[in-house]
């Protein structure tokens, strides 16, 4: 009965904390792009019993784009195990477009495989198209700055807000 208890309430941790439209504010963020890089996108059933195909998630592999990544880290809820939680927010553009962008279309961000993804143990990964408008402004070689102001639709339906402007810094891809 109390192994019942802990893991509701471990579910129930990661699914009540929702994406905050200022990120990074209860853990650590990392800000970056990557050259020589693509987004590869998976999907999987999320073992819920519907036998659904979702979109499970994303990550960087090596490929021929600029790939622009987000990964927030949220602090540990002391006394809660298994409530682990990390979100990302990845998109990518040809590496050559050099300088500024702007994505907004829906074709555009399809194209750009922005995605809104989040891991957490007691759900697995899930993965969500972004929609709204993204703007890059080349500071040099090796920074970028992002303004985004996005959207997405969660499982429940519900439609959550990303908003960022933020400074990337150029990265070297580990694979």
């Amino acid at each position: 009965m109390l192994w019942g208890a802990l893991l509701s309430l471990s579910f129930t941790a990661c699914m009540d904390i929702g994406p905050e439209p200022e990120l990074c504010k209860g853990g650590d963020c990392e800000y970056a792009f990557y050259n020589d890089a693509t987004i590869e996108v998976w999907e999987g059933d999320p073992e819920d019993g519907s036998g659904d195909t979702v979109l499970m998630g994303t990550h960087v592999v090596g490929g021929f784009n600029r790939v622009f990544e987000i990964i927030y880290t949220y602090n540990d809820a002391p006394g809660i195990d298994d409530d682990e939680l990390t979100e990302t927010v990845r998109f990518e553009v040809s590496q050559d477009l050099a300088g500024d962008f702007v994505l907004e279309t829906e074709e555009e961000l399809n194209d750009a495989n922005a995605y809104f993804s989040r891991i957490c143990y007691c759900i697995g990964p899930l993965a969500f198209p972004l929609r709204g408008r993204i703007e890059g402004t080349e500071k040099s070689s090796t920074e970028y700055e992002i303004t985004a102001d996005l959207e997405y639709e969660d499982r429940r339906g519900e439609v959550q807000q990303v908003q960022f402007t933020r400074t990337f810094l150029k990265a070297n891809l580990d694979n």
